[in-house]
């Protein structure tokens, strides 16, 4: 899971684990999920281009030797996320 935070000088990504509720000892489709934070990323905006162009590069590498890496899976029960197409 990340959290997604920017300013006009920074990107800031904030990473967590999905991880059993801890107040909750249920197992099974009833159980919570939820996101305990492991780490904090900040970035120049510069550095987010030069990242984003490298995942970029990994990804079409990894793809052309396994195969398309397929997005639409729901890993976990819930409604599926929406997303703004553009007009």
């Amino acid at each position: 899971m990340v959290n997604i935070l920017w300013s006009l000088d920074d990107v800031r990504f904030k990473i967590g684990q999905l991880v059993d509720d801890p107040s909750k000892s249920t197992p099974g489709p009833n159980s919570i999920v939820v996101a305990l934070a492991s780490a904090a990323v900040t970035l120049s905006w510069r550095n987010a281009k030069l990242l984003r162009d490298d995942l970029i590069e990994l990804v079409n590498s990894y793809e052309k030797v396994n195969g398309e890496i397929i997005t639409s899976v729901v890993l976990a029960p819930g409604k599926p996320e929406t997303r703004n197409e553009p007009s």
